[in-house]
């Protein structure tokens, strides 16, 4: 069981290309930390925007996403945001 002080600060960054997956994670997520600040990204540009600005607490990663809108789901593109992510944070 979460605490209740841990999950009213808690930002939760969700990362995947499927807006299903999305919204399934979120509803897991909202029953454990219904006050936790949960911030979707559909791409992995898209998710570097978000980190930049709101530098969430946790990030949960599709590994195959795309790079951007329009393009299709790679594997690659989730691990070299990742490789991204730890470098610049």
């Amino acid at each position: 069981m979460p605490h209740s002080t841990v999950a009213s600060t808690l930002s939760i960054l969700i990362i995947d290309d499927h807006p299903m997956v999305i919204d399934a994670t979120v509803s897991l997520l909202r029953s454990s930390y219904p006050t936790a600040d949960l911030i979707p990204a559909q791409t992995a540009a898209d998710a570097l925007i978000k980190v930049e600005s709101l530098k969430p607490d946790v990030a949960i990663v599709d590994l195959s996403i795309p790079e951007t809108v329009g393009q299709p789901s790679r594997v690659d593109t989730g691990i070299q945001l990742l490789k991204q992510l730890m470098e610049r944070y």
